[in-house]
């Protein structure tokens, strides 16, 4: 089954790595792009626009919410790519889309407001249609495996992540770099979190503490943002000791959660889903707040 795809938002750096891993085949040979629609929500510059449309593919400034899900239906594609930057408009871009009946695969964050989130899984599962969103380190190659090891452990297991985040961005604020770490807690974690999820603030450090079953997660982010000198950095500890991870990026660091996609468009089922996308909103917003 071909899947073509469409991209809402234009202005992110993560269109282009899409664009390049389509046109380079690695998403498979039968994924292309039919159309990137600039809705109002995320304005981006005519140079911008022209840059894009000389890969190839369509650009098109589609306006309100509304307006972008009809500009994009008339495109034809199997499947959309919300990836405007600021999760705090993903709701408004994403609801007219499920409405149309089209998989939706949301950039991180999924959304700002837990209530968000779940509207959007209600909707999505109402009218039978895929639902997904991840942050890259969620399918982290080196993190997956690392969890996999311990999945079968006895007893409860202590998991922490931390890495890097800015409190200043302009897409949404600490949010917007944070999610990464939170989804590379929940990547580990063995049951969904539960509970109230406390969290301590000190001077360049936030951290909260989410019990989820028989584990517990402790999620520290530092700012300002610095990657280099604040790597993402997953541990586990357990009852046959402790075991820990420098989770570094590629540069095609996206092609897991959309091949991923790409995949679950032709099956019919994508993941994560459901309760799993604002499990992760919650303890973001909390982290956030």
């Amino acid at each position: 089954m071909r899947v073509r795809l469409a991209i809402v938002g234009g202005a992110s750096s993560h269109v282009d790595q899409v664009l390049r891993l389509v046109r380079a085949g690695s998403l498979g040979p039968e994924v292309d792009v039919v159309v990137v629609a600039a809705p109002d929500a995320e304005p981006v510059p005519d140079d911008r626009l022209a840059a894009l449309g000389a890969c190839g593919v369509p650009v098109v400034r589609t306006g309100a919410p509304a307006a972008t899900a009809r500009a994009v239906v008339r495109h034809g594609p199997e499947a959309v790519l919300v990836a405007t930057r600021d999760a705090a408009g993903h709701r408004a871009l994403t609801a007219p889309l499920l409405r149309a009946d089209l998989p939706v695969l949301v950039d991180k964050p999924f959304t700002a407001d837990p209530d968000d989130a779940a509207v959007l899984v209600t909707l999505a599962a109402a009218r039978g249609v895929g639902l997904t969103s991840a942050s890259a380190l969620r399918f982290h190659a080196g993190a997956t495996a690392l969890a996999a090891r311990w999945r079968a452990a006895p007893g409860g297991l202590a998991i922490h992540a931390s890495g890097p985040a800015d409190p200043a961005s302009p897409h949404g604020g600490l949010a917007f770099a944070a999610v990464h770490v939170v989804e590379l807690a929940l990547a580990a974690l063995r049951d969904r979190p539960d509970g109230p999820v406390p969290v301590a603030a000190a001077a360049g450090v936030r951290t909260a503490v989410v019990p989820a079953g028989r584990d517990v997660a402790t999620i520290t982010v530092a700012t300002p943002l610095d990657r280099v000198g604040t790597p993402y950095h997953l541990a586990v500890t357990g009852p046959a000791g402790r075991e820990d991870l420098r989770v570094d990026l590629a540069d095609d660091y996206l092609r897991p959660v959309l091949a991923r996609f790409a995949a679950g468009v032709r099956t019919g089922v994508v993941a994560p889903s459901g309760a799993a996308l604002v499990d992760s909103v919650r303890v973001l917003a909390a982290l956030c707040a």
